[in-house]
C-alpha cells in the first residue's frame, strides 16, 4: 500500500511519466538482516505486484497472506497514466 501511495506520488511529480521498477533483492544478506527467509522474496515480491496493480487500477482491496493483512484499502488518488509501466 504505501509503495502504490509513493508510486502514484512519484506519477503525478512527473507528469505521468513513472516507470515501476522492483527487484527481491540481490543480496541474501540483506534479506537476513531484515529477518526475511530469501527463499520467499520472489514469491512475496509477486504477491504484492499483484496488489499494486489492482490499487493503480482504483480496486478497493482486501488481502490476507502469510505476512501481510489488507483491509478495505484504496489509494486516495490514481496514477495520471492509464498503464503505468511496470
Amino acid at each position: 500500500f504505501n509503495v502504490a501511495q509513493r508510486m502514484v506520488q512519484l506519477d503525478h511529480m512527473t507528469g505521468g511519466r513513472a516507470i515501476f521498477g522492483s527487484g527481491p533483492g540481490a543480496l541474501a544478506s540483506d534479506a537476513h538482516t531484515l529477518g526475511i527467509d530469501p527463499m520467499t522474496q520472489r514469491d512475496r515480491q509477486d504477491e504484492a505486484i499483484d496488489v499494486i496493480r489492482r490499487l493503480f487500477n482504483g480496486e478497493r482491496v482486501t488481502a490476507k497472506t502469510d505476512w501481510f493483512t489488507m483491509n478495505d484499502a484504496a489509494l486516495q488518488i490514481l496514477p495520471l497514466q492509464e498503464e503505468m509501466p511496470f
